[in-house]
């Protein structure tokens, strides 16, 4: 999860590092401030990137086996 001081640093510094790691398969950036999650997977032509904005999405990771809607994030909680 990032606030919008360490977003820049999220997708740049810090996923070329991961990006770099062979047996890192997916990485994901969720943003705080709007329905937002950059999912980042490795695929056999290099890192795919998809933006996940629709609160109906369903983000589906293979490497963690997992569907996760976004409906049930951070975003539908106000104080």
């Amino acid at each position: 999860m990032t606030s919008d001081s360490m977003q820049a640093r999220d997708h740049s510094d810090k996923l070329a590092a991961y990006t770099d790691l062979d047996s890192l398969q997916e990485y994901w950036v969720i943003d705080l401030e709007k329905p937002l999650l950059a999912q980042y997977t490795r695929d056999a032509d290099g890192w795919q990137y998809r933006a996940h904005t629709a609160l109906s999405d369903t983000v589906v990771s293979e490497a963690f086996d997992l569907e996760v809607p976004l409906r049930f994030s951070t975003w539908c909680v106000k104080p």
